[in-house]
């Protein structure tokens, strides 16, 4: 468990960082126009698509998991704008919780 934290926490230092340099860079206004751009170019539209669809899944799971309480929701919604800048601390929050229980960690407290 402590070696799938780690990775969560390392995941997470490098999305943010790689983020951190888009937006100094570029700034939010470039990303927002790129995004949309890239769907002319077939292989990036498929990209994007799965990983909107993966981004989608997972909003759902944790929505699920936390009982479709109006903290769920607003939880799959970050999940759908940030991405793993929201679910690798929410899936390391929700280990820690748990104690390291991966039944509870994946289903919530029932």
């Amino acid at each position: 468990m402590n070696a799938f934290r780690l990775a969560l926490a390392l995941g997470w230092v490098t999305i943010a960082g790689v983020t951190a340099w888009a937006l100094a860079t570029m700034g939010v206004a470039e990303g927002i126009r790129t995004f949309f751009a890239d769907f002319r170019h077939p292989w990036r539209a498929q990209f994007y698509s799965d990983l909107e669809a993966t981004l989608a899944l997972f909003a759902l799971w944790i929505a699920w998991r936390e009982r479709w309480r109006p903290r769920g929701f607003a939880f799959a919604l970050a999940t759908m704008l940030l991405g793993a800048l929201f679910i690798l601390p929410y899936v390391l929050a929700v280990s820690l919780a748990a104690r390291g229980d991966v039944r509870v960690t994946l289903l919530g407290q029932g």
